[in-house]
């Protein structure tokens, strides 16, 4: 028998089927390669691509490709949360939930991450629902605005100034300036 040749099986976990790795594989002294309880003698013929593993079938003759986000950050596509992963080998990405995280806003941006599911990627939309408006025109408050809907030209987010008692109205770039009150004789 010849010592110095090297064989190897590829091993699974037991419980999932899950490809673990190859394994060195020892004769015994009748010359034969015994095989360990989760060893098999053939390899893997493809590659697992993104979110997907190796799996042994349920009876034992072939390695099938299969999902597998275990340990991935999963996100809700309705609130852009993050959602609790308990999803095991095999199983498929939920109905409204996506491996890709929200896109990233600036602290106070008026902007929200919405889910596009025909393409499948976040988008920013706008989102002064929930901040206050104001009319450019005179300072008076505004109706808030359904998330998706931009602030229209003649709204303003920034508040108009408390300590003036004249009106005011939104000039582009100065801000909030008083208006001079007609005058009466």
């Amino acid at each position: 028998m010849d010592t110095t040749e090297h064989r190897y099986g590829h091993s699974f976990d037991l419980a999932s089927g899950a490809y673990l790795r190859p394994v060195r594989l020892f004769p015994s002294a009748d010359g034969t390669w015994p095989l360990p309880e989760n060893v098999v003698a053939f390899a893997p013929t493809v590659e697992p691509g993104p979110y997907q593993w190796l799996r042994l079938d349920a009876a034992r003759q072939a390695w099938e490709l299969v999902p597998d986000y275990r340990g991935v950050m999963l996100w809700d596509t309705g609130t852009a949360t993050p959602l609790p992963n308990r999803l095991q080998l095999g199983d498929d990405l939920p109905e409204g939930v996506t491996v890709l995280p929200p896109l990233t806003i600036e602290p106070g941006a008026p902007l929200r991450n919405a889910w596009n599911a025909q393409v499948q990627v976040w988008e920013l939309i706008p989102a002064y629902s929930d901040r206050p408006l104001w009319h450019k025109a005179d300072g008076r408050v505004a109706s808030p605005l359904p998330p998706g809907v931009p602030l229209p030209d003649e709204l303003t987010d920034i508040r108009p100034p408390a300590d003036v008692e004249a009106p005011v109205r939104f000039v582009e770039p100065e801000g909030w300036v008083e208006v001079a009150r007609p005058s009466s004789r």
